[in-house]
């Protein structure tokens, strides 16, 4: 009995916190606009315009971690003289890492797969597939061709 007593005492209370939390809930999402709106700009704005502040840093104090004064940078002096063409060199294609891992032949199909590594990641891939700018022109069991910016190289199995 004692029990029923504070059910009942305890349920509206419930009830009123939860009509409270969902009036708050209401009142803050409420979109209704009622022809007022509640930003009011401020009327005496000025526009001037202002002008930017110039400094310049002095930068001849002590250095806290070497203990000396900081030495003024040198001026250098510019030359005359016209740059030399240089002759270009022809610049060396940079080859992401490459390992050819095996060959995988479906028993079925008889379709082959290569399982090549490249920068540490493991691809399988077809002949022909174009991968990271690199084409794969053929494999084999012990061997892979790649094509990577018009140089072709050959990967032995690893």
């Amino acid at each position: 009995m004692k029990n029923k007593k504070l059910t009942y005492v305890l349920l509206p209370g419930a009830m009123l916190i939860w009509v409270i939390v969902i009036y708050q809930i209401i009142a803050a999402v409420d979109t209704s606009d009622s022809g007022e709106s509640s930003f009011n700009p401020p009327k005496n704005v000025s526009t001037e315009k202002y002008s930017r502040d110039t400094f310049k840093l002095k930068a001849d104090y002590r250095d806290p971690f070497l203990g000396s004064v900081a030495r003024k940078p040198v001026a250098q002096k510019k030359s005359n003289n016209k740059p030399k063409k240089q002759k270009k060199k022809p610049e060396k294609i940079q080859w992401p890492e490459i390992s050819f891992q095996g060959l995988i032949r479906n028993e079925k199909s008889g379709e082959e797969v290569a399982v090549v590594r490249i920068d540490g990641m493991e691809y399988l891939i077809r002949k022909g597939d174009v991968l990271f700018e690199i084409t794969v022109n053929s494999f084999s069991d012990s061997d892979v061709v790649l094509t990577f910016n018009n140089e072709m190289k050959t990967f032995k199995k690893q």
